[in-house]
């Protein structure tokens, strides 16, 4: 899994049954990251970095309809 941003990753998905999509670019649901490019940006970035580095992240797609295609980790 890979950090793009403060609030966008990008990730390898297991649907089960050895079925994976690759490189799948996620939105996090509730976080509104700086802009990628920004000095701000690069901080949060590397923040999510560290969060996330050798972890098995949990994400569901949203019922509703939400702006950007986030995401939530639940």
């Amino acid at each position: 899994m890979i950090a793009v941003d403060g609030d966008t990753v990008i990730a390898d998905i297991g649907h089960g049954f050895n079925v994976w999509v690759q490189d799948e670019n996620l939105r996090l649901d509730g976080i509104d990251g700086f802009a990628t490019g920004t000095v701000d940006g690069a901080v949060v970035a590397y923040a999510l970095r560290d969060r996330i580095e050798n972890q098995t992240l949990h994400f569901c797609r949203m019922r509703n309809q939400r702006p950007h295609d986030r995401l939530a980790d639940r």
